[in-house]
């Protein structure tokens, strides 16, 4: 790992650095640890079938809700070189979708503050407009498509 990019790695264990980056992806707090399992495997679930079976063929395991929740819950033994690439990439492709959704949204208030009166919200509906353009589209982040 790259302790410019996560910069607590060099004072955590694997496990922590697992946990730290599910808790970054999905804000793990204590009424929401069944829905970040939930959004946690169905995420790494859609890393785990972009990868080919051949990849996975040389896995000892696949990801299961068990393995998540014994991340989650500090509790697994060992954590894999491989599962942390997975859930860095987890991590990148759910930072895509938020821009993606952020930048839907925005565009959606600037044509809901264009389509009103004109004369008063047309100062709203330029600043909404700018800060559309200024984030571009999914495909500036190179989202898939």
């Amino acid at each position: 790992m790259n302790s410019e990019i996560f910069p607590k790695v060099s004072e955590m264990s694997d496990l922590a650095l697992a946990r730290d980056i599910i808790d970054d992806t999905f804000g793990l707090s204590s009424g929401r640890r069944s829905v970040v399992i939930g959004l946690t495997i169905a995420a790494l679930k859609r890393v785990e079938r972009a990868l080919g079976p051949d990849i996975l063929g040389q896995r000892g395991r696949i990801w299961t809700e068990r393995r998540v929740r014994s991340i989650v819950d500090l509790e697994a033994r060992r954590i894999e070189h491989y599962e942390i690439e997975d859930l860095t990439k987890m991590r990148l492709a759910e930072a895509r979708l938020e821009y993606q959704r952020s930048t839907e949204r925005h565009a959606r208030l600037a044509a809901l503050l264009a389509a009103q009166h004109t004369d008063f919200h047309s100062d709203e509906a330029d600043r909404l407009g700018q800060r559309s353009g200024r984030l571009g589209g999914a495909r500036d982040c190179g989202a898939a498509r």
